[in-house]
């Protein structure tokens, strides 16, 4: 059978080939067994050993499926889409069958490491044919009437699993085939042959299977990239070709640099195919960010291995050791990989070996970047004939790095050189596709605006060629765009000349390809889109949008054409204005959803036991060479099932299905957490937010010096704090693409940071000579703008990081926010001249006159969604509307504000205005009449310095000179995140766990509750017994006990992880039980009770140990051990101390007297020789333990009672809680007090502690917050809302509780 008889099936509208009847006599020879597989598939031992044997088996299979589907006949699309894919993948069967026939049978010969994967596929289209065959023979079957109906009909979901499975086994028997063809038939001259055979003959079984073992990349480059049109790219090519001769090792990299669509990958094919046809091209690499493989390394090292010993079988053998030797090698560095696999395989090859690398930019992670890159470049210095060929965009981290051992050159095309002539490549390429289609004219002149620009001009060409009827009207569309080589209105352009009635389907289609994870199969494409109730299929959406997305002949993946298409769609994201229904929204969120609601359906319906189809569970995973391939991954989710929140969806549907996993008791959540209501982390003034382009992360910048990553949905940090500014942070912002932060400060630098690794990209830029006030990015990302107090704007090349022409000026004072145009066309600025000025954006020149009409300092601009209104705001308490292009105010000022405005942001649809002021409230306006919506909302104390709006416009955050950032619901304004709510009365105490992870809180309502005190969120239900209020509690030291007192006079204690009471109360009080410790070894419970006494307790028994300690004449409000645990210190009503003897009872000496007001609070110093005393009479006192004396004079500055105190573990400070609201710090040694007071809480604050390192102080307040201080700064890190229904009364805190509290570098608090 030659190659150019391709079987088809003459169903569902496919028609049938000029070959059909060749092929149809072919089917009729067909002679079948019992199972209706063809004998002639069961090859002798003798044939299996010829690579044309699994070959021809399986197109003989595929032809026998083939026709069952022709007698099926179904004429259902499910059925047509099956049967396409399959004449395909017979097509490249028959291809690979023609093109091995002319090689002698020895070099087509096979071993079993090879043999495996090619059985698997004969074996899998065997089983394919027989479950089709059945369902043919049914249908074939008798019926009576009553069950033809449902007989006729095959359910489609059974069809599509056909495909999916025909898809990926073709996919990975492609691959071996891949692997296996160079072995044999390298394109290289006859003599070598010989030589490379020998090479591989060489290879054990097991070392075969260890190259086979790597796994590689799923990325068919020729699907995606061409090699240059003849006649083009000569100059650049030339240059390479000069760089491969040369044998010098001074420079052994080639950078080819520019810009984004320029055709640099073209270029790098051109030099693939050269070098392959040489024999000296070794393997290539071609990132792309339209996948998650595609845009990591985590497979780099292993393809790269791959491919050389399909282009160099000799270093076969060494590669094959390399990683037989070291079956563990994927889970090392990326470095140790490359050294492993390719480096020590090169160092003693003699002959020239060139990699080429394109699209290095398109790596996301900036970390690995910067890894892969130190990797090339030491790789390229250790071995002497190693040449790489990288190509990327613009980036200072690859410059910094390649610059000393590289030849960096670029295409000498695009908008940075203004000498490119109209008769270059692009025009060359836009004759040879539209001659006969345009006059001369009008390719000229597309050619003109191409500005070079490959990726340009290979859309515009598909367009029109795609709609010739039309061709005349949208050449002159291109013609009238704006700019050159504007690739944002060309794909506009793209969506404009589909279908109108396709459109609401095309979004919904493109959303789903853009959240994919990995791209899928047609298949699976159709099987997500069925699900979805998206109506259409891919191949409908591939032929309408064929410029932009395509099909992998060799995968059957879905994939975007070009990276710069990922990131025009990454800007549809954003919900359009409303009045601008004609703009592109993809809804990505949306899709998101639809995407994860499929994968548990197919989790649910695919799931089995031995998923993976092993042989034998005795197997080791380096034993089985495609465990890579097989689908494990689903046993993951299984696993974690348990432990997701059980009142989830995920946890509640999915222990109906799988009843028999593992049940966690206790621990569980029972939802996810959602972000709290504020944000701390920063020790000053938040001055800027911006959110990604995905909504998924903000970043904020301060006036401590310091920028910080959040989780959008959590409010968690992200990383630690980004440090390198040595003043203020004022402006922050995301670049489109989310992989770049910049950020302008008070230093009059301007810095740009990977987004991934938090390191800086190239240097600061520097120009401005005074503090920058504010700064952007241009849509497209190429550019930043920035304003200043010198009061000028800058533009910057945002990849060069260099300036781009002069500063522009006109202001005569400050310049205070700078902002581009949606389209990118023009900046605004405004300023403390009370004007706002617009700029256009390529040439700096005004366009127009100043506006005019504040009354006072100009505070801040912002542009509408749709660019025709900015929104400017005042120091005169005013936000004001202007027309953009007449300059006009547009309506009244909004009024509202109490002082000055600070910041006014339009909502993404353009429907709202959300402001915010130095009067601490944020307020909501309606644009169209100026009015206010609702409410000011308030939450901050301090002045509103920045919003942003999350890109789908659900939620905006604001960020305060409070130190503060809160999160804001859109829609419904108001906080997001809802605080804990429990306890139906007062708080009466509240606790740490030792480990820090759990707060307990008790109450007048007789319960005691715990939380979880990362996320505020109740942990299981509230623990009751009590039949009183609850006014005490402790854990014990290991943190497994809780113990509680209350006004029933009990003593309780409780298994915190089982969440339930241990023993019977505790009882022999007669009076209310108001405080309550445990000794330092775990072992007793010393409690202080109104009935005047105190009492000991043992632990494990429940037991009172001797009789009360009797002496005091009042309620006793405070007790506390000594560190060694042999005496006890207590508080009273009675105006004194006592100390006591553990072990006797017995008082050891007088009461100590000298507060004037009942004793609150009482402790020991870390080494035991001295009590600190806080009183009503608002005084702190220190006293000799030994002697009972008081040291030095009382600490007096406190405004009103002193109701809690601490000593610091190093013993030289104590910190005090008041009924005057503030924190104090005092210096034992001098008895004065250290700094100001810490000023934050509302109410009187209750309860205080230091850490055990001494670096956070936590307090607990009436105003119903607890707060993380740090006591170096004095300022406030951390703040968790309870929003109990009554205020926190009282809380025991002692240093033991705050064990593992987290310090102020811990990524995992909210804090400092």
């Amino acid at each position: 059978m030659s190659s150019n008889r391709r079987p088809t099936t003459g169903i569902g509208g496919v028609n049938e080939s000029p070959t059909a009847d060749a092929y149809s006599s072919r089917k009729r020879g067909s002679v079948y067994g019992l199972s209706g597989v063809p004998l002639d598939v069961l090859a002798s031992p003798s044939e299996a050993s010829d690579m044309l044997s699994p070959l021809r088996a399986a197109n003989r299979l595929i032809e026998s499926i083939l026709e069952a589907i022709q007698e099926i006949n179904d004429n259902e699309p499910e059925w047509t889409e099956l049967a396409h894919h399959l004449e395909g993948y017979w097509s490249d069967i028959e291809n690979r069958i023609e093109s091995f026939k002319d090689y002698s049978s020895e070099q087509r010969a096979i071993d079993d490491a090879f043999r495996r994967p090619f059985t698997v596929y004969v074996e899998f289209l065997k089983d394919l044919h027989v479950k089709i065959a059945n369902l043919r023979h049914k249908r074939r079957a008798p019926v009576d009437l009553f069950t033809k109906r449902r007989r006729m009909k095959i359910d489609p979901e059974l069809v599509f699993e056909f495909g999916r499975n025909i898809d990926d086994q073709h996919g990975k028997f492609m691959e071996a085939i891949s692997l296996y063809t160079p072995h044999c038939f390298h394109p290289l001259k006859e003599c070598l042959n010989n030589t490379k055979s020998k090479a591989m003959n060489n290879l054990t079984q097991g070392e075969a299977s260890a190259i086979l073992q790597l796994p590689m990349a799923a990325f068919s480059v020729s699907s995606v990239h061409r090699t240059c049109l003849q006649g083009t790219r000569e100059a650049v090519l030339q240059t390479i070709w000069r760089w491969a001769r040369d044998d010098s090792a001074e420079k052994p990299i080639f950078w080819l640099c520019d810009i984004a669509g320029a055709g640099k990958s073209t270029v790098a094919m051109s030099a693939i195919e050269a070098w392959q046809n040489q024999g000296t091209l070794g393997a290539h690499y071609f990132f792309s960010m339209t996948s998650c493989e595609g845009s990591s390394v985590d497979k780099f090292c292993s393809t790269i291995a791959r491919r050389l010993v399909e282009h160099i079988p000799e270093l076969a053998p060494r590669i094959a050791q390399a990683a037989k030797q070291n079956p563990s090698v994927m889970r090392c560095p990326l470095s140790e990989q490359f050294q492993t696999l390719v480096t020590s395989s090169l160092h003693s090859w003699s002959h020239p070996v060139i990699i080429v690398i394109d699209g290095i930019d398109e790596c996301k992670s900036g970390a690995q970047r910067k890894k892969l890159l130190d990797t090339l470049a030491m790789a390229a210095r250790e071995c002497s004939r190693l040449k790489i060929l990288i190509t990327s965009r613009p980036d200072p981290v690859i410059e910094g790095i390649l610059q000393p051992i590289s030849i960096k050159s670029k295409l000498d095309i695009g908008p940075h050189d203004f000498n490119h002539r109209t008769d270059d490549d692009t025009a060359l390429y836009i004759n040879r596709s539209l001659t006969g289609v345009l006059p001369e004219d009008k390719r000229q002149l597309l050619s003109q605006k191409s500005h070079g620009l490959f990726i340009w001009a290979s859309i515009a060409c598909q367009i029109i060629n795609e709609n010739t009827a039309d061709s005349s009207s949208i050449c002159e569309r291109l013609i009238a765009m704006d700019g050159s080589g504007n690739i944002e209105d060309l794909y506009d352009l793209v969506f404009e000349t589909t279908d109108p009635g396709f459109h609401s389907t095309m979004r919904a289609m493109l959303a789903l390809l853009l959240a994919l994870f990995e791209p899928l199969t047609s298949n699976d494409m159709n099987d997500l889109f069925k699900y979805a109730g998206v109506h259409g299929s891919i191949d409908s959406l591939v032929r309408k949008l064929r410029s932009v997305v395509f099909q992998d002949r060799e995968t059957g993946v879905i994939q975007f054409r070009h990276s710069t298409f990922v990131e025009y769609l990454g800007r549809r994201c954003t919900a359009p204005p409303i009045n601008r229904h004609d703009k592109l929204f993809i809804d990505v969120t949306n899709a998101h959803g639809r995407i994860a609601s499929w994968c548990l359906k197919g989790l649910k319906e695919n799931l089995r036991f031995n998923i993976c189809n092993l042989e034998s569970s005795f197997y080791l995973n380096h034993q089985v060479p495609d465990i890579h391939e097989r689908d494990s991954a689903p046993h993951i989710y299984i696993s974690a099932l348990p432990f997701t929140p059980t009142k989830s969806m995920l946890h509640v549907e999915g222990k109906k299905v799988y009843r028999n996993t593992l049940t966690v008791t206790q621990g569980l959540q029972e939802d996810y957490s959602g972000p709290p209501e504020t944000l701390h982390g920063h020790e000053d003034s938040v001055r800027g937010i911006s959110f990604s382009a995905d909504g998924s992360m903000f970043v904020s910048g301060s006036a401590d010096t310091t920028i910080r990553l959040w989780d959008a949905d959590t409010g968690q940090p992200v990383g630690e704090p980004i440090r390198g500014h040595t003043d203020s942070v004022l402006a922050i912002a995301f670049s489109p693409d989310g992989s770049k932060i910049a950020s302008g400060s008070s230093d009059q630098t301007i810095r740009v940071w990977d987004v991934e690794s938090g390191q800086i990209i190239g240097e600061p830029l520097q120009g401005h000579e005074h503090r920058v006030s504010s700064l952007a990015f241009s849509p497209d990302g190429s550019r930043i703008v920035s304003g200043s107090w010198d009061f000028t704007v800058r533009l910057w090349d945002a990849d060069l990081g260099a300036p781009v022409g002069e500063p522009l000026r006109g202001h005569e004072e400050w310049v205070t926010s700078v902002a581009f145009s949606p389209n990118g066309l023009l900046v605004a600025s405004s300023s403390w001249d009370k004007t706002i000025r617009l700029w256009e954006a390529e040439t700096g020149q005004p366009a127009g006159e100043p506006l005019r009409g504040h009354e006072s300092w100009v505070n801040s601009v912002a542009f509408s969604p749709d660019g025709s209104k900015l929104v400017t705001t005042s120091w005169d308490m005013t936000i004001r509307l202007w027309n953009v292009k007449t300059g006009m105010q547009l309506g009244t000022a909004f009024e509202g504000h109490e002082d000055d405005v600070n910041v006014a942001v339009f909502s993404p649809d353009g429907s709202r205005i959300i402001s915010g002021s130095l009067d601490s409230t944020i307020r909501v306006w309606d644009p169209a009449n100026s009015k206010q919506v609702g409410s000011a909302l308030q939450g901050h104390h301090d002045s509103i310095m920045t919003i942003a709006f999350s890109p789908d416009g659900s939620t905006f955050a604001s960020g305060s000179s409070d130190g503060t950032i809160r999160l804001w619901d859109a829609k419904e304004i108001q906080p997001v995140g809802t605080p804990c709510q429990g306890h139906g009365d007062s708080v009466q105490a509240v606790a740490f766990s030792p480990s820090g992870d759990l707060i307990a809180s008790c109450s007048s309502d007789e319960t005691i509750r715990l939380w979880d005190a990362t996320t505020g969120r109740q942990v299981g239900e509230p623990l009751r017994g009590h039949e009183g209020g609850v006014d005490a509690i402790a854990f014990s030291p290991d943190g497994s006990l809780l113990a509680s007192g209350s006004v029933d006079a009990e003593i309780r204690l409780w298994d915190v992880r089982a969440h339930q009471q241990l023993t019977t109360p505790l009882r022999g009080h007669h009076d209310s039980v108001n405080a309550v410790a445990f000794s330092p070894d775990g072992s007793l419970i010393l409690s202080g009770s109104a009935d005047n006494t105190l009492r000991l307790w043992d632990v494990n028994t429940g037991q009172e140990l001797g009789e009360p300690f009797l002496g005091h004449k009042g309620a006793i409000r405070a007790v506390a051990f000594s560190p060694d645990g042999s005496r006890v210190v207590s508080g009273s009503d009675d105006e004194t101390l006592r100390l006591w003897n553990v072990n006797s009872g017995q008082p050891l000496g007088p009461p100590i007297r000298g507060h004037e007001g009942s004793v609150r609070a009482v402790g020991f110093s870390p080494d035991g020789s001295r009590i600190v005393s806080g009183s009503f009479d608002r005084t702190i006192r220190l006293w000799n333990v030994e002697t009972g004396q008081p040291l030095g004079k009382s600490l007096e500055g406190h405004e009103d009672l002193v109701h809690s105190l601490a000593f610091s573990p190093d013993g030289l400070r104590i910190v005090s809680a008041s009924e005057d609201k503030t924190l104090r710090f005092w210096d034992v040694r001098n008895f004065q007090q250290v700094g100001e007071p810490l000023l934050g809480h509302q109410n009187a604050v209750n309860s205080v502690a230091f850490s055990p390192d001494g670096i956070l102080v936590v307090s607990g307040s009436s105003d119903k917050t607890i707060r993380l201080w740090n006591v170096n700064t004095g300022r406030q890190s951390q703040e968790m809302l309870l929003d109990h229904d009554q205020p926190i009364e009282a809380k025991k805190i002692s240093p033991e509780t705050l064990g593992r509290l987290p310090d102020s570098n811990d990524e995992l608090e909210l804090g400092e």
